[in-house]
């Protein structure tokens, strides 16, 4: 069994800024809501705040660039309540007052057990929502994201992913042979447009998730890029009944070029049969897409909608025609993202899996290897190294090898492909 690791990282330049944009939370609002909590419930207790956790799942799904969400509590600061590294135009405030009201909804108004009472001033409450009354409580802020020392502050966990996100979007970039084109898919999420196997004719897509981490002692900053295989259901057998799902499957639908929605679909428990999940599909209905089609019928005869709706394929998916693609990504298929063409990735694959000891700065591959461009690092910032992590089950006294890679001239790449 093989237990290593083999992350792509990238070391952020010192010195990077970025503009964030804060929206606060109107007050009268929130002396609405929390009355409607302590009527709901009459144990409530002002300290707990309100139940946002919904919010913020909902926001983080369907409002792209947003970076955090405050808790909302009696005595709680709410000139920040939502931040942002995009600005808030018209129509993301309009989206963001929809996104409220389906919270505000399945909150107090149809989940179950609730007062008639409660389910009625919940129901004013979402007639009295205006956009208008954020129009006073925006502001902005410069901030520094990358520190000198190789930290980063705060709002960089969140921010760096999502620039990045911004700047890999639409590209174009080639990986052993095939062309991906980049789309959002999700909060610091990117897949590949679907790619057909030659011998099986299969669907799959490339993953990259993005995030900061930090390494010990010294908390250094890196930017972090999982690649994996996301396989899609190809056809179901039984055309005349949907296959048991024994879980919710996020369908992602295709909306733009460059962008899939993520909408779940489930049993339904008050309909009695499978169907879009309810607040996802409000959401989704917000931003003006075209309207879906019955979750049954796709589930019947996923072919028929594989161009614009894809289904993720599991292991163990009953009723489905099973995948053949695998679900791993080799060393081999990572490393011309650091810049080695596939005949020296494949040549030299054996000199880069050898760790090197804490401290030392080795680099294992011939000067013309040490001269290569990377195909995904200039889409991003203007990174000042690659480091290529070989992690293991860490024992007493081990050490993880690193191995540091020079990116020639990489301003002049970023610009060239932007």
């Amino acid at each position: 069994m093989n237990s290593k690791i083999y992350p792509l990282a990238y070391k952020l330049s010192p010195g990077q800024t970025c503009t964030l944009y804060y929206l606060g939370f109107p007050q009268t609002w929130k002396a609405t809501l929390l009355d409607l909590a302590r009527k709901n419930n009459p144990r409530f207790k002002d300290e707990y705040g309100l139940p946002t956790n919904a919010l913020k799942k909902l926001v983080d799904s369907w409002m792209e660039g947003v970076i955090a969400l405050s808790p909302l509590k009696k005595d709680s600061h709410d000139e920040h309540w939502l931040t942002s590294c995009y600005a808030y135009s018209e129509k993301n405030i309009q989206a963001l007052c929809g996104i409220i009201k389906v919270w505000v909804k399945a909150t107090y108004v149809t989940a179950p057990r609730t007062l008639p009472l409660v389910k009625k001033l919940a129901n004013d409450f979402c007639d009295m929502i205006n956009t208008d009354d954020f129009k006073a409580l925006q502001a902005t802020s410069e901030v520094c994201l990358t520190l000198k020392d190789g930290t980063v502050c705060e709002e960089a966990y969140q921010a760096v992913p999502l620039l990045a996100v911004n700047r890999l979007l639409g590209q174009e970039i080639v990986l052993s042979g095939r062309t991906l084109h980049l789309c959002y898919a999700a909060k610091n999420q990117l897949i590949s447009h679907p790619i057909i196997d030659s011998k099986s004719h299969h669907q799959y897509s490339f993953v990259f998730d993005l995030s900061v981490q930090t390494t010990p002692p010294q908390r250094k900053a890196l930017l972090l890029c999982q690649m994996s295989i996301r396989r899609w259901i190809l056809d179901n057998y039984n055309k005349e009944r949907s296959p048991f799902l024994s879980e919710s499957i996020g369908s992602h639908i295709k909306v733009s070029d460059s962008k899939y929605c993520q909408v779940p679909i489930a049993y339904d428990y008050i309909s009695k049969q499978l169907d879009w999940k309810v607040q996802d599909k409000e959401c989704y209905n917000i931003w003006g897409y075209e309207q879906l089609p019955s979750a049954n019928d796709i589930l019947r005869d996923p072919k028929i909608y594989i161009e614009k709706i894809l289904l993720p394929y599991k292991n163990g998916m009953t009723g489905f025609v099973a995948s053949k693609i695998g679900t791993g990504v080799s060393v081999v298929e990572l490393l011309p993202f650091i810049g080695l063409p596939p005949f020296f990735a494949m040549k030299y694959r054996g000199i880069s899996l050898h760790p090197f000891g804490s401290g030392q700065i080795l680099n294992p591959y011939a000067p013309p290897l040490q001269q290569s461009r990377s195909l995904f690092i200039p889409f991003l910032y203007p990174l000042c190294h690659f480091s290529a992590l070989r992690l293991r089950y860490l024992k007493y006294k081990e050490h993880i090898g690193l191995t540091k890679f020079r990116i020639i001239n990489n301003c002049e790449c970023l610009r060239r492909h932007l």
